[in-house]
């Protein structure tokens, strides 16, 4: 996997001819002739620069609504972090199993998953596949956690139980992901409780936002229930603002919602507009980050990923 230098930039904030400077001075070869370079390099950025990031994270993607764009979104920024050199794990607690469909990954329908973890004691090392993007691997799901998973999963036994398990990750991982489904379960309260970051995709259509508010009362109530506290970024998806029912719902959440949401260093809301690239990208076997050609979804997810590792989000 390699990044132009005019991507790394962006990520960085750095301009093109200042990186070309650097690669000189520090005998970093170019691996093309556009400038690309190998995600070590971009480490090596992050330190020489002195650019602090925040790791040792845990990332829940929710929404009780479906077709918001959870996976999207969690695909997305795991690959947006990923690229700033940093180990990733995105785990699949949704049964439709969307994440490896995504990432183009086979997985065999007798492959373990997060299920003989919390159910079969199951070790976490033989539950973990290699994505084909460097840093990245993930823990796929299964369907065998309906319809009886309520009843074997108990949140007050389950939670010492996973919290051992992420501090195992973590120790592996820089960030994990965790991409929900969308009714509630006992699992979702389960994670909950080891939840840094919340992260709620919404879509601008009218049921959706019903649904949200509903949502936002349900995480309350379950907060008060356990005593939880995490961050919580919402995240406008699959915008358009031609529409004028988009654009009255964005005004709407930022005059009711603005302390939840991400804004850029000129305090505009941070949202992603409607997605088609990011799967044609993935139908033709790369990412949206594997080329220098501009996008606004691409600088959106990089702005969500700015805000997650505590970098100036411009």
């Amino acid at each position: 996997m390699y990044l132009s230098l005019s991507v790394i930039g962006s990520m960085i904030g750095k301009s093109y001819s200042a990186l070309q400077i650097y690669c000189t001075r520090n005998n970093i070869k170019h691996v093309s002739h556009s400038g690309h370079l190998k995600l070590y390099d971009v480490r090596k950025f992050l330190n020489d620069y002195d650019l602090e990031i925040e790791t040792g994270k845990v990332l829940v993607t929710v929404n009780q609504k479906g077709g918001v764009g959870k996976t999207t979104i969690t695909v997305n920024t795991a690959l947006a972090l990923r690229n700033y050199g940093l180990k990733v794990l995105i785990i699949d607690f949704d049964q439709q199993g969307n994440v490896t469909d995504l990432l183009r990954m086979d997985t065999k329908p007798d492959f373990p998953s997060w299920y003989d973890v919390a159910i079969n004691k199951k070790p976490l090392k033989d539950v973990i596949l290699q994505s084909p993007y460097e840093n990245l691997d993930v823990i796929p799901t299964d369907d065998r956690n309906m319809p009886y998973l309520s009843m074997e999963w108990q949140p007050q036994y389950q939670r010492r139980n996973w919290e051992n398990h992420f501090n195992e990750l973590l120790k592996e991982y820089d960030y994990i992901l965790c991409d929900m489904p969308a009714q509630y379960d006992a699992s979702l309260i389960t994670v909950l409780q080891s939840c840094n970051e919340l992260i709620i995709p919404v879509y601008l259509e009218q049921l959706s936002m019903l649904s949200m508010t509903r949502y936002f009362d349900k995480l309350n109530e379950i907060n008060n229930d356990f005593n939880l506290s995490y961050k919580i970024s919402l995240i406008p998806n699959r915008v358009n603002l031609t529409t004028s029912e988009h654009r009255s719902n964005l005004t709407l959440i930022e005059k009711q919602l603005n302390k939840f949401l991400i804004h850029n260093f000129e305090n505009e809301t941070v949202y992603v507009n409607q997605y088609q690239e990011f799967h044609k990208e993935l139908t033709n076997e790369f990412s949206v980050w594997e080329h220098s050609k501009k996008s606004k979804m691409r600088d959106s997810i990089l702005m969500i990923a700015k805000s997650i590792l505590g970098l100036e989000v411009k």
